[in-house]
């Protein structure tokens, strides 16, 4: 009885100790058993079908959730001690992985790249002889490349040839060992007049659209109000545009259109009916010297450049000019031209461009120190040629040709000297 025991006793420990995992792959129709190893994954061959996978022999303390699904790459969950049952679904036949984790007492389910059959390409070697240039002219055929008639010229003699018959003839260049290279003649583009009338023009009020160079905001000694800044240069300049020009074609645009660049009187007059800011020649049309350009907006090589840069990229460049009158005759002005008009108790700073109304004045209030009856204005424009109403100057009218606009200084220019 004793010896019955000890004999049952080893045979279960034996049993328990050869147990291993097994996985049990079964579809409707039959049915195939594979021990599961932590070691190697399972590789097995399935085609597109349903299966059913029963995994059997796991030993420990393991429970698998319920309503677990195979998914590739993903760990399931397996039962110690009692088997585990699972669907699968393989879409497309190929060869499946099954590795087993005895550490975490899952499996993983992958499918396996498709081994491809390595081949070796071999190019064959074209079986062809090559004629031998021996010098002289050449007939090629080029049907198949070119339409009749097609203007051709070899790159290496330069030669023109045109296409006859589907064939030209030439003499192939002594260095090149008789190799031609044909290449259609591109057509001459024929001129097309500039019509502004379909172009597009992009204006520039220059002051007020790109400071690129601040060294030249404050020419001949203008200065900010401090405010609002409605009547004072801002600072753009020609170098500004030349910034912007990229920016400018961007947009579709044939030419620009700039303000006036040409030298403004260099001080202010009253801004508005009540005078309540200083108005400078920032816009470019109170012309003081036609000839040179206003420092503020740069110089003639700036605008040589623009010129330049802006026929680079397809652009004309129009100049607006005013001719039918010149600027005020500011304070600052009429310092910098020596004009004695000021009235005998006239109070000025040395500087008379730095003049700043008092309290009760507004900016319109510096005429007061102004003479409009002397004599020395004819030492200004000279009546010969303005109309101003000035001593020793012409009457402006009433009709469009001889009325002054804004008690401006009125170009003559209906005169015929």
């Amino acid at each position: 009885m004793k010896l019955n025991l000890i004999t049952t006793t080893l045979l279960l420990a034996s049993a328990s100790a050869i147990a291993e995992p097994n996985i049990t792959i079964s579809t409707t129709t039959n049915s195939r058993d594979f021990p599961l190893s932590a070691e190697q994954p399972l590789v097995v061959p399935l085609t597109k079908d349903g299966y059913t996978l029963k995994i059997t022999g796991v030993e420990g303390d393991c429970v698998a959730p319920d309503g677990q699904k195979v998914k590739f790459n993903k760990p399931i969950a397996l039962n110690c001690g009692k088997p585990t049952e699972l669907p699968l679904k393989v879409r497309f036949t190929g060869d499946y992985s099954f590795a087993y984790d005895d550490a975490a007492k899952t499996l993983l389910f992958k499918r396996e790249p498709k081994k491809a059959a390595k081949t070796e390409f071999k190019r064959p070697i074209p079986q062809v002889q090559c004629e031998v240039y021996q010098g002289g002219e050449v007939t090629i055929a080029v049907g198949d490349s070119f339409p009749e008639g097609t203007k051709l010229r070899d790159a290496y003699s330069g030669q023109m040839v045109e296409v006859k018959e589907q064939k030209v003839s030439l003499t192939p260049s002594k260095d090149s060992g008789g190799l031609v290279l044909l290449e259609p003649v591109q057509k001459t583009k024929e001129a097309v007049l500039f019509d502004y009338r379909n172009a597009n023009i992009y204006f520039v009020m220059v002051d007020r659209f790109n400071n690129a160079d601040a060294s030249n905001d404050n020419s001949y000694g203008r200065k900010k109000d401090g405010k609002d800044e409605v009547g004072t240069f801002h600072g753009g300049d020609l170098k500004g545009v030349i910034e912007k020009l990229d920016y400018i074609k961007s947009l579709g645009t044939d030419a620009i259109w700039l303000s006036p660049i040409v030298e403004q009187v260099h001080g202010f007059v009253g801004g508005g009916d009540s005078g309540s800011f200083p108005f400078y020649a920032y816009h470019g049309y109170w012309t003081r010297d036609f000839t040179k350009i206003d420092e503020n907006f740069g110089n003639e090589e700036d605008l040589k450049t623009l010129v330049e840069e802006a026929h680079k990229r397809g652009l004309k460049v129009l100049m607006d000019a005013v001719i039918n009158h010149s600027g005020y005759s500011t304070l600052a002005d009429l310092q910098f031209d020596g004009i004695d008009v000021l009235k005998p108790n006239a109070e000025l700073p040395k500087k008379w461009g730095d003049w700043q109304p008092k309290a009760g004045e507004n900016w319109h209030s510096y005429h007061q120190n102004i003479d409009y009856q002397s004599l020395n204005w004819a030492k200004w424009w000279g009546g010969d040629w303005v109309r101003t109403g000035l001593p020793g100057y012409p009457a402006p009218g009433s009709s469009d040709i001889t009325m002054s606009l804004a008690g401006l200084p009125d170009f003559i220019t209906e005169l015929d000297k």
